[in-house]
């Protein structure tokens, strides 16, 4: 009696694949642990060069583990085997998409990070040569193992995509040593040394398995409907997570645009306020030191004729309507709080906080800009520029102080209410602090220069001109204070108590997201819909095929009964 085999002889394309495998897993293992161990020489096997990808390193896993599961003659084995490498290529299908799209999932990264990396925004990002790479060889698995996986044609194809893949894996190789051609663009070409490994040794793996003609296909599994079902849920899974990444990239770059006009927006209206402000002061100055209105108003003072201070004051504040100048009137306060001179010629007195910080000029406190205040005679919001009228006998203490009103309508909310851009809802609101509260100054939803400011407690730290108050500048969110969302940019004038807020409602660039979502939405079904048909017709061409197959059968099986029925007979 012969012995029993002890066990089935391994094939030579076996030894090879598992070899390629067990490499291939090598390579990856040692890239985790070098992301997870924070050990930079593990996934980055050449100074200079860029770390393996964690998602180069799942993928490559999974890849290995398909092809271990394919050499074995077990049609369990490549049951999995055909499965593994399903959820490879959609895997890698969706990074390729990603990386169409300009977008980097951050999943990619599998929450690690490496030290010596932490400048490169690339770093953890697989490359879209590696992505495609993967996408072609778990393609030519899947056609190996595929029904089509007997016909030579298809077995051509596959080793096809495996030397096209190894010899993109030895020219990074070269790349990687030797750097990279004049002409070949850096980010394609900038690929890790041990990845290029992988893919020369990827590249190897469906070459040796096409080759081999006892390795056939599963064609049990194919004709399952769980496995249409699967692609097609894998292919949706892929459509949604691609839909939804390239959404939120819309949403970030979309909000980053508007940010910048935002801050393009608000640096020039902050400088140009701020020269302003310096504009006027360098007037009050001009009046103080060399003009002769100062002069003049001194000597109206001392008990001259107004007729000289008048002509003076009418080059400088027009009378009527025109508003020809920043300045709609003029009041002469002397030492003792008295009006001596309105110009134009009116019965109105002063504001009550014109003839406070008359007197703190008076006292002492020099050249002034009086802030926003709200005249009383008018209803309207005002600044003042407040100039102390020096003694020409002494020079130390004034005689009066001479207060030229600004009108803020003839520039100031015209300019602030003035936008460059498309945006429709964008507005830049002029805010500064009083005591436990902040004021909004220039609100264009009302008429600014008629009403009160708006008054917002510092608790509600939510709206953004209590942000720009408390001292917070640059990109904010938030609302505005009426309460509706706004995205902004805060920034402070330079010498000076006002900060700007510079806004636009979040609703006018949610629309144009929902624009650009529903024409992803719409092609993202286009696309679903028409993969659904192709894997109705596929699943409709193989069961077709199947059944002529087995009629075929019955048919020689019937055909060889008679034969041994009439040869049985005839003995």
């Amino acid at each position: 009696m012969k012995a029993a085999p002890l066990g089935r002889s391994v094939s030579p394309t076996t030894v090879t694949l598992w070899s390629v495998a067990v490499a291939i897993t090598a390579i990856a293992a040692l890239t985790l642990f070098g992301w997870m161990w924070d050990r930079p020489g593990l996934a980055a096997w050449k100074s200079g060069t860029p770390a393996m990808a964690p998602s180069t390193a799942v993928a490559s896993l999974l890849f290995s583990a398909s092809v271990m599961l394919a050499a074995p003659p077990s049609r369990h084995f490549r049951h999995a085997a055909t499965l593994f490498a399903g959820t490879g290529l959609l895997g890698a299908l969706a990074l390729t998409v990603l990386l169409l799209l300009g977008v980097f999932w951050p999943a990619e990264l599998l929450g690690l990070g490496l030290r010596g990396f932490a400048g490169d925004p690339t770093s953890g990002q697989i490359s879209p040569i590696t992505a495609f790479c993967f996408v072609l060889a778990n393609t030519s698995l899947l056609i190996t193992l595929s029904p089509l996986g007997r016909r030579g044609l298809a077995r051509w194809l596959a080793r096809s995509l495996g030397s096209l893949i190894a010899l993109t894996g030895f020219l990074l190789i070269a790349v990687a040593v030797f750097g990279s051609p004049l002409l070949a663009p850096e980010q394609v070409m900038r690929v890790a040394l041990n990845t290029s490994l992988i893919l020369v040794l990827v590249g190897l793996a469906p070459v040796v398995l096409a080759a081999d003609p006892a390795i056939g296909p599963t064609t049990a599994l194919w004709r399952s409907r769980r496995v249409y079902v699967a692609v097609f849920a894998g292919i949706a899974a892929i459509g949604f997570i691609g839909g939804y990444a390239y959404y939120r990239q819309e949403e970030r770059q979309v909000r980053d645009q508007t940010l910048r006009e935002l801050d393009l927006a608000s640096l020039s209206k902050a400088a140009t306020i701020a020269q302003w402000r310096e504009d006027r002061l360098t007037d009050g100055r001009v009046i103080l030191n060399e003009s002769a209105l100062a002069i003049t108003a001194g000597q109206f003072l001392n008990g001259h004729d107004a007729g000289a201070l008048t002509a003076r004051l009418r080059a400088r504040v027009p009378e009527g309507q025109s508003r020809a100048g920043h300045y709609d009137r003029a009041f002469l306060i002397d030492a003792g709080g008295r009006t001596r001179l309105v110009f134009p010629n009116t019965a109105a007195p002063p504001a009550q906080d014109i003839a406070r910080g008359a007197a703190r000029v008076i006292g002492g406190g020099g050249l002034t800009l009086l802030d926003f205040y709200l005249d009383e005679t008018d209803g309207r919001q005002h600044l003042a520029l407040l100039v102390p009228i020096p003694d020409p006998a002494t020079g130390r203490q004034p005689l009066g102080v001479l207060v030229l009103r600004i009108d803020p309508a003839h520039f100031l909310f015209p300019y602030l209410a003035l936008w460059p851009g498309l945006h429709r809802t964008a507005r830049c609101e002029l805010v500064r602090r009083d005591g436990a509260d902040a004021l909004v100054l220039t609100e264009p939803r009302r008429a600014i220069d008629s009403t009160p400011p708006r008054r917002v407690a510092l608790t509600g730290t939510g709206v953004l001109a209590v942000q720009a108050v408390l001292g917070q500048t640059g990109a904010a969110e938030g609302v505005d204070a009426h309460g509706v969302p706004v995205l902004g940019v805060l920034r402070q004038i330079p010498a000076s108590p006002w900060y700007l807020v510079t806004q636009v409602e979040r609703t006018e660039f949610s629309e144009e997201l929902w624009q650009h979502l529903l024409l992803v939405g719409a092609f993202a079904s286009l696309l679903l819909f028409a993969t659904y048909l192709a894997i109705l017709l596929a699943s409709r061409v193989l069961r077709a095929r199947f059944y002529r197959t087995q009629a075929m059968l019955s048919t020689a099986l019937r055909e060889s009964e008679e034969r041994l029925r009439l040869a049985v007979a005839a003995a």
